[in-house]
C-alpha cells in the first residue's frame, strides 16, 4: 500500500501540522484574551468619564443655577430700565 518512506513523510507532515495548529491555537487564545481585556478597560474608561461628568455636574449644579439666574436677570435688565 504505502512504502515506509511515504509513511514517514506523511507522519512528519502530520507532526508539523499538529505543531502549527497548537501554535495557532495559542496565538488565537492570546488575541481573544487581549480583546476581552481591551473591552473591559474601554468600558471602565467610559464609565469613569461619564461618572466624572455626572459628579462634576452634581457638585457644580448650585453654581450653574446661580449663574443662570444672574444671566436671566442681566438679559431682562434693559427692559426694566426702559420701563422706568
Amino acid at each position: 500500500m504505502y512504502s515506509e518512506e511515504e509513511f514517514q513523510e506523511f507522519k512528519e507532515q502530520l507532526d508539523e501540522v499538529s505543531k502549527l495548529t497548537r501554535q495557532n491555537n495559542k496565538i488565537m487564545r492570546s488575541i481573544d484574551r487581549s480583546m476581552k481585556m481591551s473591552m473591559i478597560f474601554r468600558t471602565l474608561y467610559w464609565i469613569l468619564i461619564i461618572g466624572s461628568m455626572l459628579g462634576a455636574y452634581y457638585y457644580l449644579q448650585p453654581f450653574i443655577d446661580n449663574f443662570g439666574e444672574t444671566y436671566n436677570s442681566l438679559i431682562t435688565l434693559p427692559e426694566k430700565i426702559k420701563n422706568l
